[in-house]
């Protein structure tokens, strides 16, 4: 406890709130051990990789239907659609924290958010079995709920957006919170060294980098989904919003040199508020599609909730550890 101490002191974060220490706590942890970088994992880390996108992809096929699909098996993954929103995310919350914690405990923190990586994964099999957007805006103006007033759907979904993003921050927190615990064990054989004379890191240039990677991957993320989500199809809208996010976490990480994927992961519910807030306030279709109940107004809109939230949870990290590969490979030949 004394040497991460020092190490706080030295990195000028004593300054800092108790807030903002515990997450810089948790994301430094995170970072203690470097040897393991995607794509060149030993035969043992790479079977417990896989050991845990396997346990979370059984269980959310086993378990994930009975929780995610109770009023429609053919319908969407949306609260709208939903009669009690509060049971319903709590039922999904402690099957993905306890995915995740268990995912991170498997890998033993050797790589960062790995837990919410694996049940982020686990929950794309449901997403991907069920409805869309599509779905969603002609069974709600079927009904009448959003006929007269179109821009209040994507009000809706952008409160959604909130609720969801609740639902990630607590894996979040849970996931991390255990590899912090993990690498307890971690930190009596490799101590943090300390910083090499005239570089050490501020806690301004700290957060300066992440909300850099932040910022960076919105404006890119945006920019790539609007343009890959051409049309409807389940399939289309998967490739769009993992391939974006991907691509815009890659080129961030690469940019701002942020390390955490944290910074990548919380630009997913951004991406997805903004998407909406826009849709309200541009929420007219294309000319002559007027009366097509299916067509979202824009590329952004085609995209559930959920779908952003999880889906570009996976697209995120996995750009981000692709960027520590990438780096790794120039580094080390």
């Amino acid at each position: 406890m004394l040497d991460q101490y020092s190490l706080f002191k030295q990195r000028g974060f004593l300054n800092c709130e108790p807030a903002t220490i515990l997450i810089a706590c948790m994301i430094m942890n995170a970072q203690i051990d470097n040897r393991y970088v995607l794509g060149h994992l030993d035969v043992k880390m790479r079977a417990r990789f896989w050991t845990g996108i396997a346990i979370s992809v059984l269980l959310f096929m086993s378990m994930g239907s009975l929780i995610l699909k109770p009023w429609d098996p053919y319908g969407a993954i949306c609260l709208q659609l939903v009669e009690n929103d509060a049971f319903f995310l709590a039922r999904i919350t402690g099957l993905l924290l306890a995915v995740g914690v268990f995912a991170s405990i498997i890998i033993d923190a050797r790589l960062p958010l790995f837990g919410t990586f694996a049940a982020c994964v686990g929950m794309a099999i449901p997403i991907v079995k069920t409805a869309g957007m599509d779905y969603v805006m002609v069974r709600l103006q079927a009904e009448g709920k959003a006929l007269e007033h179109p821009q209040d759907l994507w009000g809706n979904l952008a409160l959604e957006t909130l609720l969801w993003s609740v639902v990630l921050a607590v894996l979040l927190i849970g996931t991390m919170l255990t590899e912090q615990w993990l690498n307890k064990s971690h930190q009596n054989s490799t101590p943090p060294a300390s910083p090499e004379p005239g570089k050490k890191k501020r806690s301004s240039l700290f957060w300066l980098k992440g909300l850099g990677g932040i910022v960076i991957t919105v404006i890119l993320a945006l920019f790539l989904i609007a343009i890959l989500a051409a049309n409807i199809r389940k399939g289309q809208i998967v490739f769009a919003t993992i391939v974006g996010f991907y691509l815009a976490s890659l080129t961030a990480e690469q940019i701002a040199e942020n390390d955490h994927p944290i910074w990548q992961v919380l630009a997913v519910p951004i991406v997805a508020f903004i998407a909406y807030i826009y849709t309200w306030f541009h929420p007219d279709r294309p000319p002559g599609l007027e009366s097509i109940l299916h067509i979202a107004p824009n590329g952004l809109a085609r995209i559930l909730s959920v779908e952003y939230i999880f889906l570009g949870t996976i697209g995120a990290i996995f750009g981000n550890w692709t960027s520590h590969k990438v780096r790794h490979n120039k580094q080390h030949g």
